[in-house]
């Protein structure tokens, strides 16, 4: 098991923030998330389109990405990739909104990915 300062280089080579405070799992499951969306199959077409429409829809995102998990709110944090790699498949957000366990999944597991609003 790589240790905290082994984590938080790899995190810095990948340029992923690391918030303050994080553990070795969250720093782990930042790094596998971004390994996991630089190693997808699209297209450079694709990412770039991705790209703009994340920019433009990060308002809507807030607001339209909002669900519940037992009587409490939460949407996706500014750390949590347009894709995620979950129960063996890589889900969109949008995939994600229509999956109850895998959104109590985040949730129970305090994943950095989510907040609470």
């Amino acid at each position: 098991m790589a240790n905290k300062a082994q984590l938080l280089t790899e995190a810095q080579e990948l340029g992923i923030k690391v918030p303050e405070g994080a553990t070795n799992a969250v720093i782990t499951a930042l790094i596998v998330a971004r390994k996991s969306a630089e190693n997808s199959t699209e297209t450079e077409t694709e990412t770039e389109t991705e790209t703009e429409t994340e920019t433009e829809t990060e308002t809507e995102t807030e607001k339209g990405d909002v669900f519940e998990v037992k009587g409490s709110k939460y949407t996706f944090s500014e750390l949590c990739p347009e894709r995620l790699q979950m129960d063996g498949r890589v889900h969109t957000k949008k995939e994600l909104l229509n999956k109850a366990d895998l959104l109590e999944f985040l949730v129970v597991g305090n994943s950095p990915f989510i907040k609470s609003i």
